[in-house]
């Protein structure tokens, strides 16, 4: 479990630069507090590992509705 950290939103804003680089080098978890009140999170963004370009969108399209056949069933309109 990454170490969580609370830092002030003056403090963030101060310092941005040195903690977004301890969130990715330290794998910490920055919560940024108003007046001691939770307002945002920032953590580390983990890179999506792709081992083969074959598959790698494999579960990512939906299809609604019937693929085969023609989008208009009166092939009559088409004779102009």
């Amino acid at each position: 479990m990454p170490e969580e950290v609370k830092v002030g939103i003056a403090e963030f804003k101060a310092k941005c630069a040195r903690i977004v680089d301890d969130v990715e080098k330290r794998r910490i978890r920055v919560t940024v507090t108003r007046r001691g009140k939770p307002v945002a999170r920032l953590v580390e963004i983990k890179p999506r590992k792709a081992t083969s370009l074959y598959g790698a969108m494999a579960g990512t399209v939906t299809i609604h509705g019937d693929i085969v056949s023609p989008a208009e069933p009166d092939w009559n309109v088409l004779k102009d």
